[in-house]
């Protein structure tokens, strides 16, 4: 499942509007809407916003419930780093990310 359709999905789980999805993350009401109405996907730093405000954690997000159990033992190890980093770091990896992805041979 991807991202959108996730927040989606948990949005529904808890009854929540865009209005209340924007009250809780502080996520501008516009962004959110633009979000769900155009094909992109939402960065890992919106996602972790929306999971701070629905109390939920990387792990949990991904594994589409509330047993992070669905992960496999390499991502639960990324995810339990992940949040242990300072933003800075956070932003670092994304760049190296980005970097691999870009210049991936084919």
């Amino acid at each position: 499942m991807d991202a959108k359709a996730r927040i989606k999905e948990l949005m529904t789980q808890r009854g929540w509007s865009i209005y209340r999805l924007s009250q809780e993350s502080g996520i501008a009401m516009s962004t959110l809407t633009n979000l769900f109405r155009r094909g992109q996907q939402p960065t890992l730093q919106t996602i972790e916003v929306v999971c701070e405000a629905m109390e939920l954690t990387l792990p949990e997000f991904f594994a589409e419930g509330a047993d992070p159990s669905g992960l496999t033992e390499e991502q639960a190890r990324f995810f339990t780093l992940w949040d242990a980093l300072t933003e800075e770091q956070q932003e670092a990896i994304l760049e190296l990310l980005d970097t691999m992805h870009t210049k991936r041979p084919e």
